[in-house]
C-alpha cells in the first residue's frame, strides 16, 4: 500500500458514497488494522458492523469484509482484518476512486464526446473535481423557493454514477422531495457556469446527495446588468439585521440590478432603542443575511420596494463603507416592479447617450 488513499470502504447496506481511506498500521497479534478516513463515520455505528473494502495490492484488485471495532481518534478507526479476500477482475468500475483517477478517467471517458461538444459530461466532471480539490463554495438555489441561496461545497464525488455529496451551512427543508431541481452557479475551469442538480436525499447532518448535470451552461461574470444611481437622486436604502443584537443601517443607493444592489452605509443604529452605532465593515461580513432591504424614493414606484438578501462583499474607501447585496427569491409583483424600473432606466440611459452623440455632431 502507498500513502495515497487506495482503500475504498462502504458500510454494508448503506446508500452513501464509498469512504476513501488509507491504512495507518496493522496489528498482527490482534489481527486488526487502523484506518484513516477522509470523512467521519456515523456516531451511532455499532461494534461489529460490516464494511465492504475494495483495494489494489500485489498487482490485483481485491474485495474483503472488515468488521468495525471502534474509534481510535479523529478520523481514525479500528477494524478486524478478514480471514480471506476475493479477487476481482481488473475493471475500471471496480477500481477505488481517487481524485487522480477521477480526473484521468474522465478525460478518456468523454474524449470523443468532448470533440463534438466541449460542454458535455467531461467538463461537468472536471469542474466538480476542481471544486472538490479547492474546497470552494458556490451558490445553490432550490427551484421555486423564496429563501436565500445556499453556499455549499463539494464533500465527495462519484463520477461514474454522476453523483455528488454537498455539505451545506444550513439544513435543507425536511419536506423537500426527491427529484427537486436545484440551480447552481459555479466558478471552475477559469469560467463561470450554471447547472441544474437533482436532489436525491439526505446523507448525514448538512450533507445531501445530488445527481450531477449532464451539461454545463456558460454564464457571464455578472448575470444582471447594473444601473448606477447618483447620490443627488436621493434614493435611500434601509437594511435590517436578523441576529440576536439586531441593527439597522441607512444610506444612499449606488447601483441596482435585477439580482442585487450596492449602497453606501452612512449610519448604523440599534433597532431596540435607535442608539447610533460605530460603522464597521465587520457588520456586513460575506454571506450575512438581511431579511429586510427597503429601497425608497424610486421615481415611478409608489411606496418602497421590500426585498431580502445576503451580503456579497463589502469594501471601504476612506471613511465610506460600500455594501453589495445579492437578492434572494422575490415576490412576483416585486420582480415585475423591479423589471419595469430597470427597463425605464435603460431607456433613459440610451436617450442620454443619443443626445450626447447628437450634440457632438452639431
Amino acid at each position: 500500500m502507498n500513502d495515497e488513499a487506495d482503500l475504498s470502504l462502504k458500510m454494508d447496506g448503506s446508500v452513501d458514497l464509498p469512504n476513501l481511506s488509507s491504512i495507518v498500521s496493522i496489528d498482527d497479534d490482534e489481527w486488526q488494522v487502523l484506518i484513516r478516513m477522509h470523512r467521519p463515520l456515523p456516531n451511532h455505528l455499532s461494534n461489529g458492523t460490516r464494511f465492504e473494502a475494495s483495494l489494489e495490492a500485489l498487482g490485483q484488485l481485491w474485495k474483503a469484509w472488515l468488521l468495525f471495532k471502534g474509534r481510535a481518534g479523529h478520523l481514525h478507526y479500528v477494524f478486524d482484518l478478514p480471514m480471506t479476500m476475493e479477487k476481482l477482475e481488473k475493471e475500471k468500475k471496480n477500481r477505488p476512486r481517487t481524485l487522480k483517477r477521477i480526473a484521468s478517467q474522465s478525460n478518456t471517458k468523454t474524449k470523443s464526446a468532448s470533440q463534438d461538444d466541449p460542454e458535455l459530461e467531461d467538463n461537468v466532471v472536471k469542474a466538480f473535481c476542481e471544486l472538490l480539490e479547492s474546497g470552494e463554495e458556490f451558490t445553490l438555489d432550490i427551484d421555486g423557493s423564496r429563501g436565500l441561496p445556499h453556499s455549499p461545497y463539494v464533500l465527495s464525488l462519484d463520477h461514474e454514477a454522476m453523483k455528488v455529496v454537498l455539505k451545506m451551512h444550513r439544513p435543507f427543508p425536511y419536506q423537500l422531495r426527491e427529484g427537486t431541481i436545484c440551480r447552481a452557479s459555479i466558478g471552475a475551469l477559469g469560467k463561470f457556469w450554471k447547472a441544474k442538480l437533482l436532489f436525491r436525499g439526505r446523507i448525514d447532518y448538512l450533507q445531501y446527495l445530488f445527481d450531477l448535470p449532464l451539461t454545463l451552461e456558460k454564464a457571464g461574470r455578472r448575470e444582471h446588468k447594473r444601473y448606477p444611481f447618483r447620490p443627488r437622486e436621493n434614493i435611500q436604502v434601509h437594511v435590517q439585521d436578523s441576529g440576536l443584537k439586531c441593527f439597522g443601517a441607512d444610506g444612499p443607493l449606488i447601483d441596482l440590478s435585477a439580482g442585487g444592489m450596492v449602497f453606501r452605509a452612512d449610519r448604523a443604529f440599534r433597532l431596540e432603542d435607535r442608539a447610533i452605532l460605530r460603522m464597521d465593515t465587520a457588520m456586513f461580513f460575506k454571506g450575512k443575511s438581511f431579511p429586510l432591504i427597503r429601497i425608497s424614493g424610486l421615481r415611478g414606484v409608489a411606496g418602497a420596494i421590500k426585498l431580502r438578501g445576503e451580503v456579497a462583499h463589502v469594501t471601504q474607501r476612506g471613511s465610506a463603507i460600500y455594501v453589495a447585496f445579492a437578492f434572494g427569491s422575490m415576490d412576483t409583483r416585486v420582480e415585475e416592479t423591479l423589471a419595469q424600473l430597470l427597463g425605464s432606466r435603460k431607456k433613459k440611459r440610451l436617450r442620454f447617450l443619443f443626445q450626447m452623440y447628437i450634440s457632438r455632431q452639431f
